[in-house]
């Protein structure tokens, strides 16, 4: 009633463009805030399969992450993504991973337990038990994710549910391995919540 008094759709039209505008600047300080607590993102990739169906080289082409050729150039203290490591990862982990970043090591699996062994790897974590594959090529197979499958898993338990969300989203089945792994997916952003309170 006070809008038509005052001029109706005139006075309608400048609230909703202060309300556009409020909302474009709460969306862009949430951003913001979100790149300077998520992870940055890190591959050390081994040149090990089929570029058209790597996954590392698909995040890389989006500018999501970062490749790497050798493991020196990786941030020393960042988590790295190890499926043989003794100490599995955490939410209690997510500040280290904010701070220093979180690694995948993209090889073919066929060579990953020797690969690993060889390699000298600080700060490695595996992730907990549990995940399953929703790719094509490993579908619904324990632990044998592809590396965008493992850092989104990782992201989730460290409580970064939309930016694994959004790497996922760049793959036509990305959305197979949330729907495989929800009732999962729920438990460890709920220990992740209680973590963070």
């Amino acid at each position: 009633m006070v809008n038509e008094a005052m001029g109706g759709k005139r006075g309608q039209g400048l609230n909703s463009k202060y309300d556009e505008s409020s909302r474009k600047g709460m969306e862009k300080n949430l951003n913001i805030h979100q790149r300077l607590q998520s992870p940055r993102l890190h591959v050390l990739h081994y040149n090990q399969c089929d570029p058209k169906k790597c996954t590392s080289k698909r995040l890389k082409k989006h500018g999501l992450v970062r490749l790497h050729r050798q493991m020196r150039s990786i941030p020393l203290k960042s988590i790295k993504l190890n499926p043989f490591a003794s100490k599995v990862l955490t939410a209690g982990d997510k500040q280290l991973a904010s701070r220093h970043g979180l690694t995948v090591i993209d090889c073919s699996w066929k060579k990953a337990r020797d690969l690993f062994a060889k390699v000298r790897i600080r700060n490695g974590r595996k992730l907990p038990d549990g995940f399953v594959a929703g790719n094509s090529i490993n579908y619904t197979i324990p632990g044998k994710l592809s590396s965008v499958e493992a850092l989104a898993a990782a992201l989730i338990v460290l409580g970064f549910e939309e930016e694994a969300k959004f790497l996922l989203s760049k793959f036509r089945w990305g959305h197979t391995f949330l729907e495989l792994n929800a009732g999962l997916i729920e438990s460890h952003l709920e220990a992740a919540g209680n973590t963070c309170q």
